[in-house]
């Protein structure tokens, strides 16, 4: 993960870019350290795999805690020479799966029947109480889920009467989905109004006798 990056797994591909002059394919080393729980060591001088064309070399570490702080780094190594140490980059582990958030809407009572116009837009606007929510994603009647965005509102026209289901869940700062909400409402088409001309029959014209 890029430096400040936070993952939502006990386990994370650490990777880098290893260049040698030589021809020669090089490898690397990757040290792992618990920065909560005191610099402890999680992996020391532990040998990555490199990868096809040689350019990158990579290192799975497994075991990390939720809510802990870790830093890494990495040594190219090049035959009988080793490279020195990278700078340490720290990542933050957030496996926690958010709860479903609360949804409201000014147009429509959940669960009721509301005459509306199809195809006019509806307003929905969403909610938590978690404090690191991070994103939202939403679903419109089964669709696939909307890319994650901070945005707590949608403006949704859906084009037919009937029963319509708008699903909510929060997500968090490592891109972990967390409890989907659900609000299901039932559209129906409001009676367009129509206006009819009256008929007016002409006054007929007086005639003096």
């Amino acid at each position: 993960p890029a430096a400040g990056a936070v993952v939502d797994n006990t386990s994370w591909l650490l990777s880098g870019s290893v260049i040698d002059g030589d021809a020669v394919t090089p490898s690397a080393l990757f040290d792992v350290q618990d920065v909560s729980a005191g610099d402890s060591s999680v992996a020391s001088s532990a040998a990555g795999s490199s990868s096809e064309d040689g350019a990158r070399v990579s290192y799975t570490v497994g075991g990390l805690v939720n809510g802990h702080t870790y830093r890494w780094r990495m040594a190219a190594e090049a035959g009988t020479e080793t490279s020195p140490d990278t700078a340490w980059q720290t990542f933050d582990v957030d496996t926690t799966a958010l709860p479903a958030p609360t949804i409201t809407s000014s147009n429509f009572l959940q669960g009721s029947w509301t005459t509306h116009p199809i195809a006019v837009s509806k307003n929905f606007t969403w909610s938590t109480s978690a404090s690191d929510a991070a994103a939202w994603q939403y679903e419109e009647d089964g669709a696939p889920w909307s890319d994650p965005a901070q945005a707590a509102s949608l403006t949704w026209n859906p084009s037919a009467a009937g029963a319509h289901t708008l699903a909510v869940r929060t997500v968090n700062a490592g891109g972990l989905p967390g409890a989907t909400a659900s609000y299901a409402f039932l559209l129906a088409a409001a009676p367009q109004s129509t206006t009819s001309a009256s008929k007016t029959t002409p006054l007929a014209t007086p005639s003096a006798t």
